[in-house]
C-alpha cells in the first residue's frame, strides 16, 4: 500500500460475531496438521497465530495451517460436494454457524476436553465458541472533504455535498450494507432489526451510480488509497490498522448508535 497522508473520520456503528466451530472433518486426517479455514485474515489471524495457535501447538505438537478464504461460500461448497478437508473454521456470523451446524457440518463440542464452563454464558453452543467480535465504521479520506465534514449516516448518500465514489462490502450479511441504508433512511438503530430488506435495497439504489464494492479487508483500504474511494463502510479494525501503520492520521470518532 502507498504511504499516502489522507485523513480518515470514523464511525463506529455496531459489532457482529464471529464462530469458532470443529467441522466434521477429523484432526486425524490432517497427519498431524488442523487445517484451519481462516474467514478473518490479515492482524487478526497473525494475532491468534502468536497466541492460540502457538500454545496449542506447545501443547500438543500438531501445527494448525492456516487457509484463507474471505467468506463461508467455499467451506459450504466443498461440504456439498462431498469434500471437506478443513478441522477447524472460523465462520464470520452466527448464522453461518447454525446453518453449518443444522447441515451435520460441524461436531459436537466434547465437553470433557473443552472446559466450556470456564466461558461467558452465552458465548457458546453445542457446535461451536464465539471467539469475538468486530465493528463497521464509516470512514472518509479527509482529503476529500477539506470543509465540510460528514457527521451521520445519511451523509453517505449525500453526493451533492459529499461526491465521490461509496464503498461498501459485497457482502451485506455482515458488511452493515442493509443496516446503513435503513439508518440513512431514518430508521432508529434501536428498530433496525428485522431488517426491512425491501427499503433498504431501495435505498442502495438511489446512490448505485455511485457504488464501488469491495471484496476484503486489504481491498477496502486499498480502495481508498489508490482514489478509487472516497467514503464508505470497512471493518473497524481495518481502518484502525490503517491509521495506526500507514499514516493515517484520526481526525474524529463519534458513535452512530444514537
Amino acid at each position: 500500500m502507498k504511504n499516502k497522508q489522507n485523513y480518515f473520520t470514523l464511525f463506529t456503528t455496531a459489532s457482529f460475531a464471529a464462530m469458532l466451530a470443529v467441522s466434521a472433518q477429523p484432526v486425524s486426517a490432517q497427519s498431524g496438521d488442523v487445517l484451519f479455514y481462516d474467514t478473518s485474515g490479515g492482524v487478526v489471524y497473525e494475532a491468534e497465530a502468536a497466541t492460540l495457535f502457538k500454545d496449542f501447538t506447545d501443547d500438543t505438537g500438531a501445527n494448525v495451517v492456516d487457509d484463507y478464504n474471505d467468506s463461508a461460500t467455499k467451506f459450504f461448497a466443498s461440504a456439498e460436494a462431498g469434500s471437506m478437508p478443513w478441522s477447524l473454521i472460523l465462520f464470520p456470523t452466527m448464522n453461518d454457524a447454525s446453518v453449518a451446524a443444522a447441515g451435520g457440518l460441524l461436531q459436537k463440542i466434547d465437553t470433557s476436553v473443552v472446559p466450556v464452563g470456564d466461558l461467558v454464558d452465552g458465548t457458546y453452543d453445542e457446535y461451536g465458541i464465539q471467539v469475538g467480535t468486530f465493528g463497521m465504521v464509516l470512514a472518509w479520506d479527509d482529503s476529500a472533504y477539506p470543509d465540510t465534514k460528514p457527521s451521520k449516516m445519511a451523509d453517505l448518500w449525500d453526493t451533492e455535498t459529499f461526491p465521490g465514489k461509496r464503498c461498501f462490502f459485497n457482502n451485506p450479511q455482515y458488511g452493515w450494507t442493509l443496516e446503513a441504508a435503513l439508518l440513512a433512511d431514518g430508521v432508529a438503530a434501536a428498530d433496525l432489526y428485522p431488517l426491512d430488506v425491501d427499503r433498504a435495497l431501495k435505498k442502495l439504489d438511489a446512490i448505485s451510480d455511485s457504488i464501488t464494492w469491495w471484496s476484503s479487508g486489504g481491498q477496502s483500504i486499498e480502495s481508498f488509497e489508490n482514489g478509487s474511494c472516497d467514503i464508505g463502510i470497512l471493518w473497524a479494525n481495518r481502518a484502525f490498522t490503517a491509521l495506526s501503520e500507514n499514516g493515517f492520521a484520526l481526525a474524529h470518532q463519534r458513535s452512530l448508535a444514537k
